[in-house]
């Protein structure tokens, strides 16, 4: 069973509650900009030495409506503490963008969850 700790919240503690999709993880892409310089073939970037954040959508099943206040009463607006059973020990840090959930059959309900995911991923100590 998927799950994700959100701020020391375990999903896993509402029955049913179940991460379906963890979304589409992005390498880090480097902050920078293409220089224009003349008399040379190809291009040439100038970077700045840090790193883009992006956007990563995450989909829950919830048995209750009810638990689906419960889930996003634990987002900050900004750094959220992640931790996802794929990956137990790093940590992520992600800021709130937004939510939407609808009905999933007669008893379920289906939770997307979209986050602006900073670029690394951090060992747990």
């Amino acid at each position: 069973m998927d799950y994700m700790i959100i701020n020391g919240f375990n999903t896993s503690s509402l029955p049913g509650c179940v991460v379906t999709d963890f979304g589409k993880v992005e390498a880090a892409k480097p902050k920078g900009e293409k220089a224009t310089l003349y008399g040379v073939n190809g291009s040439y970037r100038v970077l700045d030495g840090s790193f883009d954040s992006y956007e990563r959508t995450f989909t829950l099943h919830v048995k209750k409506m009810v638990e689906i206040s419960s889930i996003l009463d634990k987002f900050q607006s900004n750094d959220n503490v992640l931790e996802f059973s794929y990956q137990l020990g790093s940590l992520f840090y992600a800021n709130f963008v937004t939510a939407s959930f609808e009905p999933f059959g007669n008893h379920a309900w289906k939770l997307e969850i979209k986050l602006d995911m900073q670029p690394f991923r951090y060992q747990k100590l």
